[in-house]
């Protein structure tokens, strides 16, 4: 057995092969000309294989140290970390590498590496959770708060405003001196409770949207909007069951039916920070009344539907040619409806770019119609949808009188689907409202 090790170990001398040491006694591996070839390894081939054969008192070496972190900046292979013993991870080298890598990736994981002692850095703290964002402002003299407020997220900012109303604790002025964004204006109404400041923040949460209409990246609001459990859309656009028969029911306009949902009534017992804008309003008695809102528990679901609409749209905005995004020029309807019918085109010049396209819903069934898509019009020159039909909300009734694909004026009444129709000419279905049927 001894001259099986001692040649085994010879031979991983010539020729570096690691698995060699795999199938001897760890021991082995304590060897100096073993360790000094392993090291060698690490060294100048960057080999971590090498470094996880190396024994641990062996890693605490300085010049080992500094191979691994070397290693780990250049290849940013965190099981580097692993083999770094858990006494020198703190070193600001190491440390340094964690918050770098951390601010540049946004990886939360790393969270687990940093010492906790350093979590609430500047520059470690705005990776935290809300939650823990929100505990720790709690506890600041305002001094040391006001430069975190600004690092916080939205969810942190809403959690701790209400987590203050709640316990009755004074929210000092000068947060909020100067500030126009939706937090301040929910500041504002938790000091009066009024109808007058609601309209002020609703007005705050449309230039918000507003202002980012048609940017390519998605408009975020999760921490005010509740989201849809059904993962169909983003945000709930669930309302009360249209009839008095059934006044607890949920009827979601997104499948046209009924839903199970509970986010369309307030649900106190949550916490703070899964409230959303119902459960705030509801916390502040407010029952929101607007032009497009007939009932209060109607507000967050409009808004919802206004925000998922736009994500909708903004898939789109992109140039076929280029990649580029598309713009408009229009002003955007500040309004919770639907979005004006608007054209698009890309800022490039050229055959190759897309120019003038036209992007709206479908009146009918929600479906996104773009002009590039959809291409067929009826006779009061509307697109026709590609998924029901319709065209010109005037002509409702009529839709699979015109193949919303190919323009063939024969649809039929489908054999297998019967409230489908189906183009003889293209073969294209459409599942159009009943009636038209």
């Amino acid at each position: 057995m001894f001259n099986f090790i001692l040649q085994s170990t010879k031979l991983f001398l010539i020729t570096g092969e690691k698995k060699i040491l795999k199938i001897l006694p760890p021991q082995v591996r304590c060897n100096d000309d073993v360790v000094n070839c392993l090291i060698q390894s690490l060294k100048d081939n960057g080999d971590v294989q090498a470094a996880m054969l190396l024994p641990e008192h062996i890693r605490t070496r300085e010049d080992v140290v500094d191979s691994l972190i070397e290693i780990l900046q250049t290849t940013g292979d965190d099981r580097i970390i692993q083999l770094i013993p858990a006494g020198l991870r703190n070193s600001k080298k190491v440390i340094d590498y964690l918050v770098k890598t951390l601010k540049t990736s946004g990886d939360r994981r790393l969270l687990n590496l940093i010492p906790e002692n350093l979590h609430y850095s500047k520059e470690v703290y705005p990776f935290l959770s809300s939650s823990k964002q929100a505990e720790y402002l709690l506890n600041l003299s305002l001094e040391r708060f006001k430069p975190y407020w600004g690092l916080s997220t939205d969810n942190c900012k809403k959690e701790y405003l209400m987590s203050k109303v709640k316990l009755g604790e004074h929210i000092p002025d000068i947060i909020f001196c100067g500030d126009d964004s939706i937090h301040a204006a929910l500041y504002q109404l938790s000091k009066a409770r009024s109808l007058q400041f609601f309209e002020v923040l609703h007005r705050r949460i449309q230039d918000f949207v507003i202002m980012q209409a048609w940017d390519i990246t998605p408009i975020n609001l999760d921490w005010l909007l509740p989201e849809c459990d059904k993962g169909i859309v983003t945000y709930c656009e669930g309302k009360l069951w249209p009839c008095d028969k059934a006044p607890h029911r949920v009827y979601c306009p997104r499948t046209k039916r009924s839903c199970n949902s509970e986010r369309v009534w307030p649900q106190m017992d949550l916490p703070i920070r899964k409230w959303s804008i119902t459960e705030i309003l509801s916390y502040f008695n407010i029952q929101p009344r607007l032009s497009d809102v007939k009932r209060s528990e109607e507000y967050a679901a409009r808004l919802g539907g206004w925000l998922n609409r736009l994500n909708e749209i903004r898939e789109r905005l992109k140039c076929r040619g280029c990649g580029g995004p598309l713009v408009s020029n229009m002003k955007y309807s500040s309004n919770l409806a639907i979005f004006n019918a608007t054209v698009f085109s890309c800022k490039m010049n050229g055959i190759d770019h897309d120019k003038n396209i036209y992007i709206s819903h479908c009146w009918a069934c929600g479906k996104v119609i773009d002009s590039r898509v959809d291409s067929v019009k009826d006779k009061d020159n509307f697109y026709l949808c590609l998924q029901c039909g319709s065209g010109s909300k005037r002509n409702d009734g009529v839709q699979g009188k015109l193949c919303p694909k190919c323009g063939d004026s024969r649809m039929y009444i489908s054999k297998f689907k019967l409230n489908n129709m189906y183009c003889p000419k293209c073969k294209h279905e459409i599942n159009p409202p009943h009636k038209s049927l």
